[in-house]
């Protein structure tokens, strides 16, 4: 490491910061003491570390022990996950939620969380005059993402910011009533007008329907898609990217989702996402936690996840 020292200052920092944000999350304990060498590699590496918050119901404890120490690194924090599908801790997590999210104020920050709270977290922001800007994209966990939720719930201050969303699309497109693929598609932009990103997740969790294959969703689903790809890339021409991920026993259509949106994947505004964790209500807080801590989001997913044993998840064995 001799050789640094003959470099100029600004270029081993940067070298520094590229280090420790490769390796944040394989080696952190080795990016700590990268921390340590001065106040200016601190000052570099102290927002990498706390770039990401994940709350869940195993370590709301920690949060709540701890209020003021997380208070301090609040103003690091880039991107909040709010994970919770386990019953047995009830409205508690959502109450340290709360707590937590009264002491941040985001700055073009990522929100993941379920409906009700991101709802009324950013309707504070917009009521306290700050949620221009505050949050620049947002993942909806657990709920369908239809038009009452993204072009009745978000104050315009919140709406007008946004640039990247994603969540789960409905599968029978309704919201108390009929409505087109069309439809569904141009209101929700017509909701986000700044939207350059969206993000359609395509999950089922019957995975033993699935391996069926009998009983698999039908053709008028990937239909479905079509019509939502091209709808939003021809009535929001500055749109840079769809991401499409599809996992469970969605699957299986995927031969028919190729050949359907071919032509808008060759032209590198369509990317499809194949995860092939075999997914469950059951387990969905470890692979959103998997995720979540390895900051692996809708965008930045490689083209194929695999099912590796203890990232969460089903292997098909046992469904046998």
């Amino acid at each position: 490491m001799l050789w640094l020292a003959d470099l100029p200052t600004d270029i081993v920092l940067a070298i520094i910061e590229h280090a420790a944000s490769d390796f944040v999350d394989s080696h952190r304990s080795w990016v700590v003491q990268l921390a340590l060498i001065s106040h200016a590699t601190c000052a570099i590496i102290r927002p990498i570390l706390y770039s990401t918050l994940v709350l869940t119901g195993s370590n709301e404890d920690y949060f709540n022990d701890n209020v003021p120490t997380i208070n301090r690194i609040l103003p690091l924090v880039r991107s909040f996950h709010v994970i919770n599908y386990d019953s047995e801790y009830g409205d508690n997590i959502a109450d340290t939620a709360n707590e937590i999210l009264n002491l941040w104020t985001p700055k073009a920050s990522h929100l993941s969380a379920g409906w009700p709270l991101l709802k009324d977290f950013c309707r504070r922001l917009d009521e306290q005059g700050i949620g221009a800007n505050a949050l620049t994209s947002i993942s909806i966990s657990y709920e369908k993402l239809a038009i009452a939720i993204v072009a009745q719930g978000l104050p315009a201050s919140i709406s007008d910011s946004l640039t990247h969303i994603d969540g789960y699309i409905p599968a029978i497109w309704s919201t108390g009533q009929e409505v087109s693929p069309k439809i569904w598609t141009q209101a929700v932009l017509d909701a986000l007008p700044n939207l350059t990103h969206f993000g359609l997740r395509l999950v089922g969790f019957d995975m033993r329907r699935a391996l069926r294959r009998d009983t698999s969703p039908t053709p008028q689903i990937v239909k479905d898609i079509r019509t939502v790809v091209a709808t939003a890339l021809h009535y929001r021409p500055s749109m840079q990217l769809i991401v499409l991920l599809v996992g469970g026993d969605y699957l299986v259509v995927r031969d028919s989702l190729e050949r359907e949106l071919a032509e808008f994947q060759s032209t590198g505004r369509l990317r499809i996402v194949y995860d092939h964790r075999l997914l469950s209500w059951e387990n969905e807080t470890k692979v959103e936690l998997d995720d979540a801590w390895a900051r692996r989001t809708i965008w930045n997913a490689p083209s194929e996840i695999p099912y590796l044993p203890g990232t969460g998840g089903m292997a098909e064995s046992d469904l046998e």
